[in-house]
């Protein structure tokens, strides 16, 4: 049975949402292509550990430009795949973490509002508008 077959049926016995299969085997045959880029051919997780892992976290945080949530998400993913399918514990998993985004707060102040109705009224008496309420 192949492994993201097995992965759906211990998820089922787990009593896990379908949608966490669908999230986990997304991430689970990205990380395959991942390591079929990397070597030119297909390997087998088992045949490949840690090392592997973390190169394809960071590739996801720099090339991809993955959130933060996103990576968490993927490694989880392939932690589930070895840990319960494979039988194999991966820990202390360090690879270049995607970092926050940084939002700014565009907020305009009470003299840039002040101008804008003001040249909303006029453009509305322009028109042969009587009153515009804002």
């Amino acid at each position: 049975m192949k492994l993201l077959e097995q992965m759906q049926q211990k998820i089922k016995m787990k009593g896990l949402s379908p949608k966490t299969f669908e999230t986990y085997a997304q991430h689970c045959e990205d990380f395959f292509r991942f390591l079929l880029k990397r070597f030119g051919a297909w390997k087998h997780p088992k045949d490949v550990g840690r090392p592997e892992i973390e190169a394809w976290l960071t590739h996801k945080a720099n090339v991809e430009h993955c959130s933060k949530s996103s990576q968490n998400t993927a490694l989880q993913s392939v932690l589930y795949l070895y840990r319960e399918i494979l039988g194999i514990q991966i820990e202390n998993v360090s690879a270049m973490r995607a970092k926050r985004a940084q939002h700014t707060r565009e907020v305009m102040s009470v003299r840039e509002v002040e101008m804008l109705f003001n040249a909303s009224r006029k453009k509305s008496r322009r028109y042969g508008f009587s009153r515009v309420r804002f």
